[in-house]
C-alpha cells in the first residue's frame, strides 16, 4: 500500500519540486514491476498526490461511512472533481462506491442519494467487522 507519505519517504526532496511527478511516476513503476498488486491510498482532502493516484489507477475506489449524509449531486461532482484532479479525472480508471456499514443486521437502505452524488461504475455495501472478531 503507498499513501502520500511512503512516496514523500521514498522519493525524498524530488516529492516536492517541479519534477515531483516524474519523481512519483517512477516510483510507482518500480512499485508496480516489483508486486503484481499495488495500493494507492490517497489522500482524504485534494492533494497533487490524489491527482497522481486517480491518473495512475486501474480502479477508484470511493470509500464512505453508509451512516454518513451523502452529498447533494452537485456538491458531489465537485468533491470528485477536486480529489480526482477534474470531472474526468481518474481518465479510464473504473470508478466503484464502497459504503461501510456498521453491522451485517441491517439490510442496505438509502443508495440511491449516493449513485446521484457520484459517478460511479459500481457500488458495494461492506459491513464492518464486529469488535470481537469473525
Amino acid at each position: 500500500i503507498a499513501d502520500s507519505a511512503s512516496r514523500l519517504a521514498e522519493v525524498g526532496q524530488a516529492g516536492v519540486g517541479p519534477l515531483a511527478a516524474e519523481a512519483t511516476a517512477h516510483w510507482l513503476a518500480q512499485l508496480e514491476a516489483a508486486y503484481d498488486v499495488v495500493i494507492l491510498k490517497a489522500d482524504p482532502f485534494p492533494s497533487p498526490w490524489c491527482v497522481q493516484c486517480a491518473h495512475h489507477a486501474d480502479c477508484i475506489l470511493l470509500v464512505a461511512a453508509a451512516e454518513d449524509a451523502p452529498p447533494g449531486p452537485e456538491e458531489g461532482y465537485q468533491l470528485q472533481a477536486r480529489l480526482l484532479g477534474g470531472v474526468s479525472g481518474g481518465g479510464l480508471a473504473q470508478r466503484e462506491l464502497v459504503l461501510l456499514h456498521k453491522s451485517t443486521e441491517v439490510t442496505p437502505t438509502g443508495t440511491r442519494p449516493w449513485l446521484e452524488a457520484f459517478s460511479v461504475h459500481k457500488h458495494h455495501h461492506l459491513a464492518r467487522a464486529p469488535a470481537h472478531g469473525l
